[in-house]
């Protein structure tokens, strides 16, 4: 397997190309893959799987922002992260177009080499981890197929091993990626509010400095995100129950809720909650990062949140995802009255990065604001679990996140 990392430099300028390819040689084992204008980048988009593309915004026939949102719009690159690089066009507004189809991040000319090879370094270990999951699963895949027919119940423990192991390789990973970056935004932080201390800045060049700062903040949460998921795959699974988890993660949320939102929550079952075998700690991390989408969604106009515990059984034909196996679940409907998902979007709402704040809806799109890793950790807590996370909506009428958790077997029978 190729385990080379390609990065994609779109530039009318050949000189700015050889810059930026100084700049990222350091970058070990990637391959650097470049384009003059719109149309050779998108011929070369169909040709290779680039980690991250840096385009140039003016360029002859074809400008930055066009490229981009082709990218977008492309199935084979729908996902590609795009970084803007730009000597002109350098204000806000054109900032706010940049993120507007679809980049990650915006960076003007001249810029600071170190600054942008290590926002590449991410990506490029980001496509890697990529890489070894897609390698893992073909290999999980075979091992099951083979083992399901004669033996499912131990086809069944090998995943969740595999699983587990996968799931460490990655949290390693992120945990390093994360522990680089914040050196790093420690750094930039920190000058910059030294800066502003001087007396003698310009108004201009303290509005800068200030949005260095802003910019500074949207990265760490994005690093916080990276260090939740590194440390989930930690945390210690135990038998646990379930319904106290999930009360103290409402009672962590309720602290920022808006007067406008009422949240209603069900989670007593008549009986002793099941155990289900878990994390509390990854659980209450994916129950807050679907309340905050629902909380941003209703944000403007208010409305209601309900999150309900139920407990259901399924057999093979009632099963709601290929993914489960017949048993009994623990279900926690997360629901609330925003403007709701458009079904264009629901395919890709648990994508890493993917977001669409500030475009209404559960608010999942391309955001200056948003880290777009809230629904893609929660998703990985699930599977982490051996359950899955559902979502059902309809655009204007709100959307339901519905998570299933195994419970631990036997348990049914004994408490009847």
């Amino acid at each position: 397997m190729n385990t080379k990392s390609k990065i994609l430099i779109v530039d009318d300028s050949s000189t700015n190309i050889i810059v930026v390819k100084t700049v990222l040689e350091h970058l070990d084992n990637i391959e650097i893959i470049s384009a003059t204008n719109g149309n050779d980048a998108l011929e070369a988009a169909q040709l290779h799987q680039f980690a991250v593309a840096i385009l140039d915004v003016q360029m002859p026939e074809m400008d930055g922002f066009e490229l981009a949102e082709r990218l977008r719009n492309a199935e084979r690159t729908k996902n590609l992260p795009i970084i803007f690089l730009s000597a002109i066009y350098s204000s806000e507004e054109y900032v706010f177009k940049g993120y507007q189809s679809g980049a990650v991040d915006y960076m003007t000319k001249p810029f600071e080499p170190h600054s942008l090879e290590s926002k590449i370094h991410v990506f490029v270990e980001l496509d890697r981890q990529k890489k070894q999951l897609e390698a893992a699963n073909q290999q999980l895949q075979k091992e099951i197929e083979k083992r399901i027919k004669s033996e499912e119940k131990r086809a069944q423990l090998e995943l969740q091993l595999r699983l587990s192991e996968r799931m460490k390789a990655l949290g390693t990973l992120s945990a390093g990626i994360a522990h680089d970056f914040n050196n790093i935004l420690f750094s930039i932080q920190g000058f910059s509010q030294l800066l502003l201390l001087e007396h003698t800045l310009e108004p201009d060049a303290k509005e800068y400095i200030e949005k260095i700062l802003h910019a500074t903040k949207r990265a760490v949460s994005v690093i916080k995100q990276l260090i939740t998921f590194a440390l989930s795959g930690e945390n210690s699974f135990a038998p646990i129950q379930i319904s106290p988890v999930i009360e103290n993660a409402l009672n962590t949320f309720k602290v920022g809720i808006p007067a406008n939102i009422q949240l209603q929550q069900d989670l007593d079952l008549g009986r002793p909650c099941p155990l289900v075998q878990g994390s509390a700690g990854q659980i209450q991390q994916a129950v807050v990062n679907i309340c905050l989408n629902a909380k941003e969604a209703m944000e403007k106009d208010g409305g209601t949140l309900k999150v309900k515990l139920d407990l259901v059984m399924f057999d093979k034909k009632t099963l709601p995802s290929p993914h489960l196996v017949p048993g009994s679940y623990l279900q926690l409907k997360i629901q609330d009255t925003g403007g709701g998902i458009s079904p264009e979007i629901q395919d890709f709402i648990f994508d890493p990065f993917f977001t669409t704040k500030g475009l209404g809806g559960t608010n999942i799109g391309p955001s200056k604001e948003g880290t777009g890793l809230g629904l893609y950790v929660t998703y990985n807590i699930m599977q982490a679990h051996q359950g899955i996370v559902k979502v059902e909506s309809e655009e204007g009428l709100g959307a339901a996140f519905i998570l299933y958790f195994p419970i631990l077997e036997n348990q049914i029978t004994e408490m009847e």
